[in-house]
C-alpha cells in the first residue's frame, strides 16, 4: 500500500487568512459537501478542500491504501498549497477519521478540528467489505438508496432538493474503485486504543478539538444527518458554516 494520489482545490477566502483544511464523506465530493459552507466561512477561514481517491476531482486509486496513506496524501496536499503552516481542519465520516489520523500523527500541524459523524472505529469491517463488493459488481447507484437515509434529517429533501440531488448525482458519478477501495480502507481501519489515550469515547460520534497546550478535548455531540449540527466546535464557525449549508439551526 502507498499514499493514493488526491488532489485539493481552493473553496474560498484570501490566502492571507488562516487555513482550513476541509474533506468530504465517502461517495460526495468536497466541491459538492462543502462550498456552500466555505463563501460563508471566506472571510474568516482560507478554505481547501480535499477529494477522495475515485471521487470528485481526485484520479481512480491504482492500488489499494489505508487511513493513514491518506493522512500522508493530505499533508502533501496542504504543504504544496500553505508550506508547513499549521492549519484548522474539518472532516466528515471518513474525512473524519483521516483528521483523526492526523491529530495523532501530525498534532503540531492542526491548530484545532471538528470531526463530524466520524469515530475512531466506524461501523463494522465485514459490513465494509459487503458493500466494497457490491459497489464493484454493481456501481455506486446500489447505495443510493442507503446513503438517502443515511445523509438527510427529516424534510431536508423538501426544503433544498437541489442541494440534495447534487450531492446522490455526486455518488452517482464516483468511480466503483474509488468507493470500494476507500470502504475497505475503513473496515482496517481501528485508531480506538490509541485515541483512548487521550480520552476518546468511541460509543458516539462526536466532534473533537485540540486545545492550545496540544492537550486533546473532546466534545461528545453526534450530528448524524445532514441538517443537523451539533452545539459546540472550537469557535462556532466551521459548524455554523457547514450548518448553513445544510439547513440546520443553531442549537447552541
Amino acid at each position: 500500500m502507498s499514499a493514493p494520489r488526491i488532489r485539493g482545490s481552493h473553496l474560498g477566502g484570501s490566502p492571507d487568512l488562516p487555513p482550513l483544511v476541509v474533506g468530504p464523506s465517502l461517495g460526495t465530493s468536497v466541491a459538492a459537501l462543502w462550498s456552500g459552507a466555505a463563501r460563508r466561512l471566506a472571510g474568516v477561514y482560507h478554505v481547501i478542500g480535499w477529494d477522495l481517491p475515485g471521487h470528485g476531482v481526485s484520479p481512480r486509486p491504482k492500488d489499494a491504501f489505508t487511513i493513514d496513506d491518506l493522512a500522508a496524501s493530505v499533508i502533501k496536499i496542504v504543504e504544496d498549497k500553505i508550506g508547513r503552516r499549521p492549519f484548522t481542519y474539518a472532516g466528515v465520516s471518513v474525512a473524519g477519521a483521516v483528521g483523526l489520523q492526523l491529530l495523532l500523527g501530525h498534532p503540531e500541524r492542526i491548530v484545532s478540528a471538528a470531526l463530524i459523524c466520524t469515530a475512531a472505529r466506524i461501523g463494522d469491517p465485514d459490513d465494509w467489505q459487503s458493500r466494497a463488493q457490491v459497489v464493484r459488481s454493481a456501481g455506486t447507484g446500489e447505495v443510493v438508496a442507503l446513503s438517502i437515509r443515511r445523509w438527510f434529517a427529516p424534510g431536508f429533501f423538501e426544503r433544498d432538493p437541489a442541494s440534495a440531488q447534487a450531492l446522490l448525482d455526486t455518488l452517482r458519478r464516483v468511480d466503483d474503485d474509488g468507493y470500494a477501495r476507500t470502504c475497505e480502507a475503513l473496515a482496517e481501519f481501528d485508531a480506538s486504543r490509541c485515541a483512548g489515550e487521550y480520552g476518546y469515547d468511541n460509543e458516539r460520534e462526536c466532534w473533537c478539538a485540540t486545545d492550545g497546550d496540544r492537550r486533546y478535548r473532546f466534545v461528545v455531540e453526534p450530528i448524524a444527518l445532514l441538517g443537523q449540527r451539533p452545539s459546540v466546535d472550537r469557535d462556532g464557525f466551521v459548524g455554523l458554516g457547514l450548518s448553513a449549508n445544510t439547513g440546520g439551526t443553531d442549537r447552541r
